[in-house]
C-alpha cells in the first residue's frame, strides 16, 4: 500500500458530513430530493442540502455515502395521493385510502390497494413517448403477494412486469419504451381482494430509477447535485505533474450515460481534464486531457449494478495506469499531461466545467487523492 499520505481524504460513508472545502449546490425547492437516512426511513432534503444515502440489507441499515444524481422529473401528478381525480378508477376500482405507515415512518402516509374484480384498474396518464422508468414502494399485507406494474397505450399495448412483494417495504421498478401518451399503473394485484400498501409512485424519463421526487398536483423536477473543490482548497492538495486517485462507491441502475461519466478528478476549463470514469459499455479508466486511458475495457469486464466498485488511477508524463476492482491488466507509457488544472469535480465530468456533466446516479463512499504517483501494484492493492 502507498507510504505517501493522501493530501485529500474524504470518507462520506463514515462521516456523513460534507468537508467544508467542498462547494455544493442542488437548486431544487425544499422537498424535491429524498434519500434513506440512518434510521432506514425515506426523508426529504432541503435545497442545497447534501444527501448521505443508506440501504437496508438483511434488516440492517448500511451507509452508502454521498448521493450524486442527474436531473430528473416525476411526471406523475399526486404521486402519493391516489384518491385524487387525476387517478382514473376504471370499472369502479376502489379508491385507495391512506391508512398505513409508509417507508417514511409517517402514520397514514401509505395507501391500501386492492380490487374486487379482475377488470378494475387504477392509472394516471402522462404524455410523450420514449424510455421511462416506473417505481414505487410496495408491501403485501400477507407474507407474500404478487402484483403488476404496468404502462399501457393502444399503440404499444401492455408493457408490464410482475413482482412478488413481502410484508416489508421494497422499492420496485420497471423500465418501458413507449411511442405515445401512456397510462401508468402503480399496482395491479394479481388476485382480487388482496391488500397491498403503496407509497411514492414515480415515472421518469430514463432507463433507471433515481431517488423519489414527491408531487402534489403538478410534475416536479429535482435538479442535479453539483460538487467541486476550488481555489486554494484545490491548489493546496493537487500536484500538476504527478499524482494518484482512488474512489469507492456504488452506481445504482446504470453506469453514467455519457461517453466519459466522470466520478472524480481535476479540470481546468477548455477541455483540460484529468479524471477517472465509468461509462455505459462497462469500460473504465482515466481520461487525461485529450489522451484516453481505458485499461481492461477490451477484456469485457462488467460492473454489477448496485455492487461496490473500487477504482484507482495514477498519472505522470507518459506513464498512466488504472486499476478497477483489483484488475490492472493494462497501462500506458504514452500520452502527455496537458494544461493546468484549477478545480476538482466530484460525481461529474470536469471537461464540462464546474457545473455540467452530471450523469447517472451514484453513491460515493470515499475519495483519496495522493500528490505522488504510486506504483501499479499499490493501485491494484487499493482496489482489491
Amino acid at each position: 500500500f502507498p507510504s505517501v499520505v493522501p493530501s485529500l481524504s474524504l470518507n462520506f460513508a463514515r462521516s456523513k458530513t460534507l468537508d467544508p472545502r467542498i462547494t455544493f449546490s442542488r437548486a431544487s425547492s425544499s422537498g424535491d430530493a429524498t434519500y434513506m437516512d440512518e434510521n432506514g426511513l425515506i426523508v426529504t432534503a432541503a435545497a442545497d442540502e447534501p444527501r448521505f444515502d443508506h440501504k437496508i440489507e438483511n434488516g440492517v441499515v448500511k451507509s452508502l455515502g454521498l448521493l450524486v444524481e442527474e436531473q430528473r422529473t416525476n411526471l406523475i401528478l399526486y404521486s402519493n395521493d391516489f384518491s385524487q381525480s387525476n387517478w382514473i378508477k376504471q370499472n369502479s376500482h376502489p379508491t385507495p385510502s391512506k391508512n398505513a405507515i409508509g417507508p417514511d415512518g409517517v402514520a397514514n402516509s401509505a395507501s391500501t390497494f386492492y380490487r374486487t374484480a379482475t377488470n378494475q384498474y387504477l392509472y394516471q396518464t402522462a404524455s410523450g413517448g420514449g424510455t421511462y422508468t416506473l417505481s414505487a414502494w410496495v408491501k403485501s399485507e400477507a407474507a407474500t403477494g404478487s402484483f403488476i406494474m404496468q404502462g399501457y397505450n393502444a399503440t404499444d399495448g401492455s408493457m408490464s412486469e410482475s413482482f412478488t412483494a413481502t410484508n416489508e417495504w421494497q422499492r420496485f421498478e420497471t423500465t418501458i419504451s413507449t411511442t405515445t401518451n401512456t397510462h401508468y399503473y402503480p399496482c395491479i394485484p394479481t388476485n382480487t381482494n388482496t391488500n397491498f400498501y403503496v407509497w411514492g409512485f414515480q415515472v421518469e424519463s430514463g432507463s433507471f430509477k433515481t431517488s423519489y421526487i414527491p408531487t402534489s398536483g403538478s410534475t416536479k423536477t429535482r435538479v442535479n447535485d453539483i460538487l467541486s473543490i476550488q481555489g486554494t482548497n484545490f491548489t493546496d492538495v493537487y500536484n500538476q505533474t504527478e499524482g494518484s486517485y482512488k474512489v469507492e462507491g456504488f452506481i445504482d441502475g446504470t453506469l453514467p450515460s455519457n461517453t466519459y461519466g466522470g466520478i472524480f478528478g481535476a479540470g481546468g476549463g477548455s477541455a483540460t481534464s484529468n479524471f477517472i470514469f465509468l461509462n455505459p459499455s462497462n469500460s473504465f479508466g482515466q481520461y487525461v486531457s485529450n489522451t484516453s486511458q481505458t485499461p481492461n475495457s477490451t477484456l469485457g469486464k462488467t460492473y454489477t449494478n448496485g455492487a461496490k466498485f473500487k477504482i484507482a488511477a495514477s498519472y505522470l508524463e507518459a506513464d498512466f495506469a488504472c486499476s478497477f476492482n483489483g484488475d490492472i491488466s493494462n497501462s500506458s507509457t504514452s500520452g502527455a499531461l496537458y494544461g493546468s488544472m484549477t478545480y476538482f469535480r466530484i460525481g461529474g465530468n470536469p471537461i464540462l466545467g464546474l457545473t455540467g456533466g452530471i450523469k447517472g446516479a451514484m453513491r460515493i463512499s470515499n475519495i483519496s487523492y495522493y500528490p505522488k504517483q504510486i506504483t501499479d501494484t499499490q493501485l491494484q492493492n487499493l482496489t482489491k
